[in-house]
């Protein structure tokens, strides 16, 4: 009985044990907590163009163009609130006194997907509501002659690169739950048995 004993022991003490880069997981929570800020001021910054154009062009949009857009503006303030929520959380939010760096950085993973996933959706609905929008304004006839080529060639060149966004965005989706489950699976091979919130 010792011999087996004592084999088991040998065999324990020869396994291999990953231990956790603490340096590394604190930078890696750092350049993610850079990156969400870099991120959320571009996405506020690309909203000035859009409230500059609405502002000097409005009176030259037609009823049906202009209610299109705002009910396009309700519908996506909601989304853009979240997201900019989100962003927020991966920005500011993991910033506590707590030294478990290793928990912040698998709810930063989880957190990078659930952008990454209304990312993916938010492209080809973009798209989509583009081919509506001119839709209607050719069926309503507002679309003058000589600007229905350049109106086909927007919604062309839009949904090409909203498709390449989508598989962009979809990548990044998967790598993120990728990463959060790995992470999640050496902290319970460190022998952390606290749940990280989904």
């Amino acid at each position: 009985m010792t011999t087996h004993d004592d084999d088991l022991a040998r065999l324990w003490q020869t396994q291999k044990v990953s231990t956790i880069d603490t340096e590394q997981i604190k930078k890696d929570c750092r350049r993610q907590t850079l990156k969400q800020r870099l991120y959320l001021f571009l996405d506020f910054a690309c909203l000035v163009p859009m409230v500059i154009f609405f502002i000097f062009q409005w009176d030259q949009l037609s009823r049906a163009a202009a209610t299109m857009i705002v009910v396009l503006l309700v519908v996506t303030l909601p989304i853009f609130i979240y997201l900019a929520r989100l962003r927020w959380l991966a920005a500011a939010g993991f910033q506590t006194a707590t030294a478990n760096y290793l928990d912040m950085l698998i709810k930063q993973m989880r957190n990078n997907a659930r952008i990454a996933w209304l990312t993916k959706h938010s492209s080809w609905t973009t798209a989509l509501f583009l081919i509506g929008f001119y839709a209607v304004l050719f069926v309503l006839g507002e679309v003058p002659q000589a600007r229905q080529t350049k109106a086909l060639l927007a919604i062309s060149i839009t949904s090409v690169a909203m498709a390449g966004f989508y598989l962009w965005a979809n990548k990044r989706e998967a790598r993120f739950h990728q990463k959060a489950e790995e992470l999640l699976a050496l902290k319970q091979e460190q022998g952390h048995d606290s749940e990280v919130a989904p």
